[in-house]
């Protein structure tokens, strides 16, 4: 009768200790979540990153490769084709404005 007293107080223990975990887990969850919105809304998130490159080099002689994704060349693409086309409409209405000189 004892051990079986015995055994279901210790289940009783483990399970208040496995709610305990759990509790922390997600309170450290929640924790977590809130300092990656505070690091994504003030953009400290890129400086974050970066630290965390820094630590995980050990000397001035490591070359760290990052990829960067295609949308983003793209956009410069696109971006370096505008400001072409504006300075080639640009140079154009300024050539036909030049006054002509005869010889």
């Amino acid at each position: 009768m004892k051990r079986v007293m015995a055994k279901q107080v210790e289940a009783e223990r483990e399970r208040r200790a496995t709610i305990i975990r759990a509790e922390g887990e997600l309170t450290a969850s929640e924790n977590l979540n809130k300092a990656m919105k505070a690091l994504v809304e003030s953009g400290a998130i890129s400086l974050r990153s970066l630290q965390t490159i820094e630590n995980a080099t050990d000397g001035p002689n490591n070359t760290i490769i990052m990829g960067i994704p295609m949308e983003i060349l793209d956009g410069f693409k696109n971006l370096c084709k505008e400001i072409i086309c504006s300075l080639t409409c640009f140079n154009n209405s300024t050539s036909s404005t030049k006054p002509k000189v005869k010889n």
